[in-house]
């Protein structure tokens, strides 16, 4: 879980509390809330000599005996580039890409926003043409119930569509966004 307390209210965060406690299962947790910590991790892991460590306890007690230790001193690491592994690329190389993945994601939320408008706006029009055909007067008149069936389908259709391209376009920020 990445920083599952940031939107929750007090109790939310209570209520989440208890799941987790109750929960049977293993999970990892990401978050500034020592609070949230506190309660429900019994196991914390650190980075510590460029290694992942583990202290097996409370976030309380892994604070207590972070105090009581010796202060680490931070070793130089020596800029080496290894044969075996490439190198890095620059900054100058990554920032143009960087610029057009923003560019892109940019350009397909803008079109996620407008496909949200639409959909918005046919779902308006949808209700509209239900409340027309839930009218007992239309279907005194057969030309006029035909043509509100008629207008009702088409207008269930393209909202469908819209839908189904709005889940496509998440689809591909989720993608972008995640590279």
């Amino acid at each position: 879980l990445d920083e599952p307390t940031n939107h929750l209210d007090i109790q939310s965060v209570n209520i989440l509390i208890q799941a987790l406690q109750q929960f049977e299962g293993t999970f990892i947790l990401v978050s500034h809330d020592r609070y949230l910590l506190d309660k429900v991790a019994n196991k914390i892991w650190f980075i510590e000599d460029q290694q992942i460590k583990e202290y097996p306890g409370t976030y309380a007690e892994y604070e207590e005996w972070q105090a009581k230790r010796p202060a680490i001193t931070v070793k130089p690491v020596a800029a080496e580039v290894k044969k075996d592994r490439p190198a890095e690329p620059s900054v100058k190389e990554v920032r143009p890409v960087t610029d057009e993945k923003n560019k892109q994601l940019k350009k397909l939320n803008q079109t996620l926003e407008k496909l949200e408008e639409d959909i918005n706006s046919l779902e308006q029009s949808v209700k509209a043409a239900e409340d027309e055909l839930a009218q007992e007067e239309i279907y005194s008149d057969q030309v006029k119930l035909i043509a509100s069936d008629q207008r009702y389908k088409q207008l269930n259709g393209q909202l469908q569509a819209k839908k189904d391209e709005w889940e496509e376009l998440a689809g591909q920020i989720l993608e972008l966004d995640s590279q």
